[in-house]
């Protein structure tokens, strides 16, 4: 949360402590959404696709808050593949592992890294 808080430069006092979001309606202090994206972010570079991979559009809702320390699982799909735009369309969501609550949903338009020919064929001999 501090390195987020010092990346984004967001303080909103409901992230900061919990005493804070109560103050403001809140039972616990809440995590950041952009912690979320974050993540989907991760899996579209690391996962799916993988490396080389460029997200292009995406829309999320958030419907659930998440507290500061809990887990949530994320589950991400295929939706449509197109080899001739060279794109997946993405959808995922996300639950909160306690009580499988769902925290987030949306999609993602992803440009399909090109593998070079020479690449490609280093990666089936080796």
């Amino acid at each position: 949360m501090a390195a987020f808080t010092a990346l984004s430069g967001d303080t909103n006092p409901i992230h900061m402590d919990r005493q804070s979001a109560r103050d403001f309606g809140h039972p616990e202090q809440m995590a950041y959404a952009g912690l979320l994206l974050a993540e989907v972010s991760r899996i579209i570079g690391v996962h799916l696709p993988g490396p080389g991979a460029v997200c292009v559009s995406y829309h999320f809702d958030f419907t659930a808050p998440v507290s500061v320390g809990e887990s949530v699982l994320f589950e991400t799909v295929v939706a449509h593949r197109s080899e001739a735009a060279g794109v997946v369309l993405l959808e995922f969501t996300a639950r909160r592992e306690h009580d499988l609550v769902t925290a987030m949903q949306g999609s993602a338009t992803v440009k399909i890294p090109h593998v070079p020919a020479e690449a490609a064929l280093a990666n089936e001999d080796g």
